[in-house]
This record gives structure tokens, sequence and C-alpha cells, in this order.
């Protein structure tokens, strides 16, 4: 179930991705955006993520959201792996910041990693943290599509996702 709306970005590793019950092969399923920022501006990238759904979550596995660079290096990341639903239904709210050193295209990624099951992204939002004088009087979200939604007439849809969101996975 979204955490609101119609839509919500789900990720998954299927079972058959595990050698044995604690061997992992390298698994990640997710989608990235990219964006052009600013040297020296510190951007926040956020959002609600539910992990309830994951199981034989590796040390280094879970629900992340992150900045890369557009060859796929984490510039800066944020891990959730609490699988709890008693709370919120399992939703929890994320953020990473970055302050780039160079102008340049990076990407915004939200990737499950290194567990099976499934995980689910909703509402993700880019800010920067500028005046809105810096920035000529806006600091509206940077993200396309950050529900996974949009409008058209009466209707939510998510027919233009992968317009705004690339796929990521192995």
């Amino acid at each position: 179930t979204p955490h609101m709306g119609s839509y919500l970005l789900q990720t998954s590793i299927r079972d058959d991705c595990v050698s044995d019950t604690t061997t992992y092969k390298t698994s990640y399923s997710g989608r990235y955006q990219k964006i052009y920022l600013t040297a020296g501006q510190t951007y926040t990238l956020s959002g609600w993520v539910n992990a309830a759904g994951l199981k034989d979550i590796q040390d280094d596995g879970g629900l992340f959201l992150e900045f890369q660079t557009t060859g796929a290096s984490i510039l800066a990341s944020v891990k959730l792996n609490d699988t709890s639903s008693a709370v919120n239904a399992g939703w929890h709210w994320m953020e990473v910041s970055y302050t780039p050193t160079s102008t340049a295209l990076y990407r915004i990624v939200a990737v499950q990693r290194n567990s099976r099951g499934v995980g689910a992204f909703d509402d993700l939002q880019l800010v920067c943290s500028a005046t809105e004088s810096e920035l000529g009087g806006t600091s509206s979200n940077l993200v396309q599509m950050g529900s996974f939604q949009f409008y058209n007439s009466a209707t939510a849809s998510n027919s233009l996702a992968s317009t705004y969101w690339s796929s990521e996975g192995s």
C-alpha cells in the first residue's frame, strides 16, 4: 500500500538470487534519476521507505536512498533495514544530504541491496538548502515524479514513471 496516493516504487529481489541461506549474489533492484547539481550547495534527498517485506537482510543490505556519480559510485547514502510494520504500517522517513564539490550531472537513487523480498519507496523529494533569494524565490522539489504518479484528468496514473526513473538492478 502506498504511503500516500495510488502508486509507489516497489523493489524486489527474488529467492533465486540466493545461493544458500547465508550467502547472496550481489543483488540490487531500484530506480535512479539523473539531476544537475551545483557545486557548494547542499541537497537533501528524502522520502518514505518501507522494508516490512524484506527478509534475510545481509549486513550490507536493506533499502537505500543515495547520491551517486553518473558512473554509480556512491557519494552519500542512508540505509533502512528495520522490517517492523508495527508503527505507521512500516513506513519510515529517511533523508540523506550531499554537497557536491563540482557542478555536474549526478544520480539520485532508491535501491534495495542484498536482501530478499519486497521493499517500497514513496513521496521522494530533493531540495536545495540555498536560501530562496539565491534560488530566485523557489525551493521546490527537484525530483521529477517523486510520488511515482501524475494526474491526467481526474485519475492517477504511473504510466510516465519510466520517463523520469531509470531501472537499476542485477
